[in-house]
């Protein structure tokens, strides 16, 4: 603020002269004027100025001079002292232009002036601080306007004393979505708009603010008047009175809606990146070349099995991570790239930092600034499963071409067995007949011991055939409940007993554990026999002090631990998994991949047919089982065989109850085979049959149909042109629910002796059959007839 300084005429007045003689005792500087501009300029270049104007008989100024400065604009401060004639009309006029006092001339002029002017001035001196505080809180409003308008923040103060009413700058009714003057701000009204999550730190906020009293900073969010939400940050303080009451609380609110979202979307990226790395189990890496810095993403890390914060120091400890077979061409590819600039992907195997064994796939950029190589940038994949997935796939096709070859020697198997038994069961019925008719001639006729050669050969023969049948899964053989653990005692038994003393057998017997499966007993027995067989021929070149061990286990394996083509095909939740294992030779993957190929051996030509392995392996096909083997070079084999258990008891020796029937009859033969036809017909004539023979099963259905109560039975092959032999039997069954049908087979792929029930057949031959196998199933099958007949 300015120093005061008090203006007067200029005057020669004695009175004059001691008034200035009593201001000038004042201490305040004393400024004469002899002309209205002296005092217009005055006022001007110094405002706070007081003016005591004398009014008398010979004062330069008069109070006309008053109006005069204002209408110059000037608004001056003034006491007036005059003269007592000038009467009380002066007075009033002075008083109605502002005077701040007015005296008259007495002799006690200085007694009174002094102490009124030092009241003038004071007064004075107070407005005009009042003014300048005015001022300066205009200007500084207007500045925090101009501030807040600028950086778009809202300023508020919310006063904490009762009754004051709380004001916020215009800036908060665009923050907050309010239309001026339409809502009046409440603590209340706000605190609810505040998001349901966010209030409780709000208020947390709060109370540390004023239990420490320093100043808060928090962002919220908060649904504004038009019902959106919007990220504020809110800053603020209390002022205090000097006795420590709070007074007001000022702050500032800043609308961040914009900063929350990009951070909020940058880690949105960040976790779809590390979600995007985890599910791919793809990672991300940079390298800086000068000076040597390595850069791996979590991913990368996870992948290396290293901690968050592992940083490699050189190359050569990142490279280490790989085998070593691997490392010379990964480091060529690098140079190449760093060098030529070349872009580089590579498959290799790494040890993590755990010890895991890690299949990955590393791609590589360079970026070159200057025609320089500053840095490299690339990807680095988990490749494992996909490793994995693809042998899984090699082992599926080369299961499946091994299926396709073995279903191509199954139809040969099949159609050589067809052929086959028919000529053996032509053969073996003209044997039949002719050692039966000689013999009732001469008993001991030296042709006879010719005859029986010829049937000893002929069952050889049907043995080998019935090797095929059983390698191309199409055996005939019956399945019954067995017990699994006796059987494979039986097996290691006479493992003991027959191989050579030289190999060892262990064989853990389960007490009291039966293994119960539905099966063929000598079946399963040829297929543990020619399992052995071949474990015990790996073990012949053994050197000396080795101990040859042969091993056989079994034991009880959930579904879970089979195969899944098993568990899939076969609803059990109970198997027996029989395990033989050497200590031999081993195979090599190759011989692995083809051991049960049929003629497959990897012994000398004429010392193994090569049979064996793939007999066994029919076997266990057939019995709804899988067999597995796992082998190394100089590491042995352990064969795997996988049945499922059943819960079926055994029939202890019930048959159907065979009854004695009249060997006598008319029998309807169907058989597209002149010489098969011929020999079964001339055999039931043997056994006192009236036969009437066709060769198809049209001809026998019209035979039968024209007279269907002459016959006793219908006895037809399977396999003939036109109308097979399952088919005529459902025609005929339509026909006659009582007449007995005989089906006889050479081979095929829609029926066996399994298949009875299904087909509604009273009995099933298989080619070749001897005179006795005829009479047996055709006895018994006449003897169900004659119940049907007698319990239709």
């Amino acid at each position: 603020m300015d120093e005061l300084e008090i203006i007067m005429g200029v005057c020669d007045e004695p009175l004059c002269q001691e008034l200035n003689t009593i201001v000038e005792g004042m201490g305040y500087p004393l400024r004469g004027v002899s002309t209205e501009e002296e005092l217009v300029h005055r006022f001007r270049s110094h405002p706070l100025s007081l003016f005591i104007l004398y009014i008398f008989d010979r004062s330069c100024f008069d109070l006309g001079v008053l109006p005069r400065l204002r209408k110059t604009g000037i608004r001056p401060h003034f006491v007036v002292v005059a003269d007592p004639k000038v009467g009380g009309d002066m007075v009033l006029d002075a008083m109605k232009w502002g005077a701040r006092d007015f005296f008259f001339k007495l002799p006690e002029l200085r007694d009174i002036i002094v102490p009124s002017l030092q009241r003038v001035i004071d007064e004075l001196k107070t407005e005009v601080r009042l003014k300048e505080a005015e001022s300066a809180l205009k200007t500084s409003e207007e500045r925090l306007k101009m501030a807040s308008e600028a950086s778009h923040d809202g300023i508020f103060e919310w006063p904490l004393i009762p009754g004051s009413a709380p004001w916020w700058s215009a800036q908060m009714n665009s923050l907050l979505s309010i239309e001026l003057g339409t809502i009046q701000p409440s603590f209340r009204r706000l605190y609810e708009r505040i998001h349901p999550q966010d209030r409780e730190s709000f208020r947390k906020a709060l109370r540390a603010h004023y239990l420490n009293k320093a100043p808060f900073d928090l962002e919220i969010r908060f649904r504004d008047f038009k019902e959106a939400y919007r990220y504020l940050r809110v800053c603020g303080k209390t002022l205090y009175s000097k006795q420590g009451e709070p007074l007001k609380m000022v702050g500032a609110v800043e609308d961040v809606s914009e900063r929350v979202q990009v951070q909020m979307q940058a880690q949105l990226d960040k976790e779809l990146m590390e979600m995007g790395e985890r599910l791919s189990k793809a990672g991300s890496w940079l390298l800086d070349l000068d000076p040597f810095r390595l850069y791996w993403s979590k991913m990368t890390r996870e992948i290396h099995g290293v901690a968050d914060n592992y940083e490699a120091t050189s190359s050569k400890e990142a490279i280490a991570f790989y085998l070593e077979e691997d490392r010379p061409r990964i480091e060529k590819a690098v140079m190449a790239a760093i060098e030529k600039g070349e872009p580089y992907e590579f498959e290799a195997k790494i040890r993590a930092a755990d010890g895991v064994i890690k299949w990955v796939r590393s791609t590589g950029k360079p970026i070159f600034e200057k025609k320089k190589c500053i840095r490299l940038v690339g990807a680095f994949q988990d490749i494992s499963q996909q490793k994995r997935n693809e042998l899984e796939i090699l082992e599926l096709e080369r299961n499946f071409w091994q299926g396709q070859k073995l279903e191509t020697f199954e139809r040969l198997a099949g159609g050589i067995a067809h052929d086959f038994n028919n000529i053996l069961a032509a053969i073996n019925g003209f044997v039949e007949l002719a050692g039966r008719r000689l013999s009732r001639s001469d008993p001991d006729h030296p042709v006879l011991q010719d005859l029986e050669g010829i049937s000893l050969s002929s069952e050889r023969a049907k043995s080998l055939v019935d090797q095929i049948l059983t390698f191309s899964q199409k055996s005939d053989s019956l399945h019954s409940p067995l017990s699994l653990g006796e059987l494979v005692k039986s097996t290691a038994d006479l493992f003991r007993a027959s191989f050579p003393g030289w190999l060892q057998i262990q064989f853990e017997e389960k007490a009291g554990e039966e293994f119960p499966v539905m099966g063929n007993a000598t079946d399963l027995e040829q297929a543990l026999a020619n399992i052995g067989t071949n474990a015990m021929e790996a073990m012949r070149s053994m050197d000396e002090g080795q101990c040859p061990c042969l091993s056989i286990s079994l034991k009880h394996i959930g579904s879970t631990e089979v195969p899944n083509s098993l568990s899939e095909k076969v609803e059990t939740r109970d198997w027996a998994l029989v395990e033989i294992t050497d200590n031999g030779e081993g195979m090599s993957s190759e011989v692995v991949s083809r051991v049960f190929e049929p003629f497959f051996t990897t012994r000398p030509f004429g010392e193994n047919t090569g049979l064996g392995l793939s007999v066994a392996h029919g076997i266990i096909k057939r019995h709804q089982g899988s067999i597995t083997v796992d082998s190394r070079e100089g590491e042995g084999t352990r064969f795997r065989i996988f049945l499922p258990l059943t819960h079926s008891k055994e029939d202890n020796g019930k048959n159907r109850a065979e009854e004695d029937v009249l060997k006598s009859g008319k029998v309807l033969l169907v058989d597209d085979e002149d010489h098969v036809a011929l020999t079964t017909g001339l055999l039931l004539e043997e056994l006192g049959y009236e036969v009437v023979t066709r060769s198809d099963g049209e001809a026998g259905l019209q035979a039968f149909v024209q007279n269907p109560w002459d016959y006793a039975a219908v006895i037809t092959d399977q396999t003939m042109p036109g109308m097979s032999g399952l088919e005529l039997a459902r025609k005929i069954r339509e026909q006659s629910g009582t007449v007995a049908i005989l089906l006889i087979s050479g081979y095929s792929s829609e029926v066996d002796a399994d298949s009875l029930e299904g087909h509604d057949l009273d009995g099933f031959l298989k080619k070749p059959f001897t005179f006795d196998q005829m009479e047996s199933v055709l006895s018994q099958a006449l003897a169900q007839s004659s119940a049907r007949k007698v319990n239709p």
